[in-house]
Formats: structure tokens, sequence, C-alpha cells
């Protein structure tokens, strides 16, 4: 049996500008990694019975869940992005599992392709972790 989180995920957010206290200049944000992690994914299905355009739409969104371990809160200006496998996923929404009493402790997130503007970041090389 293959290990569940076995997939190498990196989660960038973006940095707003703001003023440089010390010199008063303005500094432009960017995009920062915050964490290189193994996520196990999965498509998004949640058990329903979708008719066939419903099922053409997640299709078409590449709609998708993630666990990661340990714990991950999905900012509030929803200004952060996942890449895994090749592709750029933007999260809609997560689940902090990692206070549950027993069993595993992660984060589920749901999120979908991006399809806006890819960040100007070097991802470095995903290796096993």
């Amino acid at each position: 049996m293959r290990a569940p989180f076995r997939t190498p995920i990196t989660i960038v957010e973006e940095i707003p500008g703001q003023r440089d206290p010390l010199t008063g200049e303005w500094v432009s944000g960017g995009w920062e990694i915050v964490s290189q992690t193994l996520a196990n994914i999965q498509p998004l299905k949640e058990g329903r019975n979708l008719t066939f355009t419903e099922q053409g739409q997640f299709y078409i969104e590449q709609q998708k869940v993630m666990y990661i371990k340990g714990r991950w809160k999905l900012p509030d200006d929803g200004t952060s992005l996942i890449y895994a496998d090749g592709n750029w996923y933007g999260p809609k929404g997560s689940q902090d599992w990692s206070l549950a009493g027993r069993g595993p402790k992660h984060t589920k997130i749901l999120c979908s392709k991006w399809t806006g503007e890819i960040p100007d970041i070097t991802i470095p090389p995903q290796e096993l972790m």
C-alpha cells in the first residue's frame, strides 16, 4: 500500500505592498512560499450523485480535495495558491481536522484549477519529504 500523503505541494501567499517603517519608502509586495509539504489529492466527488451536466462542470473546473498533514488556515483575503503536479490551484475553503481526538491529523482543502494570472515565483524542486 502506498502512503496516503505522497504528492508534494507548495503553498504560496501574496504579500501586499507596505511602507518601510525605517525609511518611509514604499516596498512592493509579491508572492512568498508559506509551506512545502505532502498531500493526498482526490477528485471532488463527496458521494454525490451528479447529473451529466454537473459532472462536466466539475471536470472542466478540475475541482480537487487536498488533504495535507498538520494545520493550515486559508487567509481571509483569499490571496493563496497551491502548486501541485505542475498545476496551480486556488483554494476555495478549508477544514481543520488536526484537533480531532483520534485518527488522522490533517487539513482538508477544497480547490479548483487556477485560471487567473500565474504568480511570478520560482518553485524549488519538490523532492520527497
